[in-house]
């Protein structure tokens, strides 16, 4: 099963799900859609860990793979399930971003920082890698991602910025951790 979460404004259908649709046909690929500006984060975590929960396959590669506010989820998820995990520029502290580039209320913003507050020292370190662009317009990788560096198993930065294209060289990224994964 792979596990396959959007950034805000994108879909379940981004890049991340063609690639892996066309490279993984073999594979359980799930993708949902979330509209992060109204949807509860509590609610989007529940429906990811259920979809773990009821899809996770046995004696097969079981990843998640998260991009921007899809990697904080994955990195949640990576901290409960010791899944083995992908984060792509991920936003590992949403609140921070949501309020000032997306106006998020309060309320969501305190929901943020309530899962942040429980999961993000959780992680274990052989369980996540981390691929950031060089030139993220979006997240300071340098200021919030590197928190989590000492303990990722892998820091990559590649050339791109927060919306950068699949790359071959990001490609062969992702089909390496996954060929990994136990």
């Amino acid at each position: 099963m792979i596990l396959n979460i959007h950034g805000y404004d994108s879909s379940g259908k981004n890049s991340k799900y063609a690639f892996l649709a066309s490279e993984y046909k073999d594979q359980l690929l799930i993708s949902p859609s979330f509209d992060y500006s109204s949807e509860n984060p509590y609610n989007i975590l529940d429906t990811l860990r259920n979809r773990i929960i009821l899809n996770h396959e046995k004696d097969k590669k079981n990843v998640v793979v998260g991009s921007s506010i899809g990697g904080f989820f994955a990195y949640c998820l990576c901290a409960a399930y010791e899944i083995k995990t992908i984060l792509i520029n991920p936003s590992l502290m949403p609140f921070i971003n949501l309020s000032a580039r997306y106006g998020a209320n309060e309320a969501m913003c305190k929901k943020y920082i309530e899962l942040f507050n429980r999961y993000f020292f959780q992680a274990n370190s052989r369980d996540y890698e981390i691929i950031v662009g060089d030139k993220d317009d979006v997240i300071d990788h340098n200021l919030i991602t590197r928190a989590a560096v000492g303990r990722a198993k892998k820091f990559i930065v590649v050339k791109g910025g927060h919306h950068m294209p699949l790359s071959d060289e990001v490609k062969n990224i992702i089909k390496s951790i996954i060929s990994s994964a136990d």
